[in-house]
């Protein structure tokens, strides 16, 4: 019986950064040509449906047509398909931020391409969704709006934890960094994700993560990269009162 507590991973992690901060199109191209390389790190199941891969990025305001100087976090999700449920997602999304002092501005549908998928991943995969965030009203400066923003994810994993939404994940939600992952391996990454070849994406560190687990399906998109997530490592599938305890991302850039 597979118990996802007892899960036994070989992943292939690794970053690129560039020491003065500078930001540049040429960090994340690095990143995705290491991910690459580490699919022999990776595993797929027999419809070539991959175990999972992600990056971690900085937020790309050119690419996202947002200035630098603008206070914006950004929130990537793992949602429903579309109907009832997805809009009952969005709903307890904006309410729990809401609730927090943190104004919602807006949605935005990332371009993908499922045709790079296996079957079994295209068959599985969420509505995957980017939300940008106002910072609280008041004084608040970048940590304490991060930690504001770590505790927002995690009454929204709650809620929709008592409302049993399915597929809900949040992949990420910060004011400084950003996740692209999907159930796939990492050279299919730049393919699926339009965002990641676009050369107004400029990062000046990447994290990248290529999944392998031993003894696991690779059948669920939460699960995918599981290391990749706002600098934390974690368990996801699992129930929330079984998690882990997460700490925030290390980073220290501003938002």
């Amino acid at each position: 019986m597979l118990d996802p507590w007892r899960e036994r991973d070989a992943c292939g992690v690794g970053f690129v950064a560039r020491t003065s901060g500078e930001r540049g199109a040429d960090i994340l191209g690095m990143a995705l040509t290491a991910v690459a390389r580490l699919a022999h790190r990776g595993a797929a199941s027999n419809d070539h449906s991959g175990d999972g891969a992600g990056v971690l990025t900085q937020i790309p305001h050119k690419l996202l047509g947002v200035a630098p100087s603008e206070r914006v976090a950004l929130g990537m999700f793992f949602l429903p398909p579309p109907g009832p449920t997805l809009d009952s997602a969005v709903e307890l999304i904006e309410e729990a931020l809401v609730g927090l002092g943190m104004p919602v501005l807006g949605w935005r549908v990332v371009p993908v391409d499922s045709a790079v998928l296996g079957p079994l991943a295209r068959a599985s995969q969420p509505t995957i969704r980017q939300l940008f965030v106002g910072p609280p009203t008041g004084p608040l400066n970048a940590p304490a709006w991060e930690r504001r923003l770590y505790l927002a994810r995690h009454v929204i994993e709650r809620r929709a934890a008592q409302s049993d939404l399915a597929p809900f994940f949040v992949c990420s939600l910060s004011c400084r960094t950003v996740v692209y992952k999907a159930l796939l391996v990492g050279t299919e990454l730049p393919s699926f994700y339009a965002d990641l070849r676009s050369p107004l994406f400029e990062t000046a560190m990447t994290v990248f993560h290529q999944r392998y687990s031993t003894n696991t399906l690779p059948a669920c998109w939460p699960t995918t990269a599981r290391s990749i997530r706002s600098g934390a490592i974690a368990t996801q599938c699992a129930p929330a009162s079984r998690r882990l305890p997460l700490r925030c991302g290390s980073t220290t850039s501003s938002c």
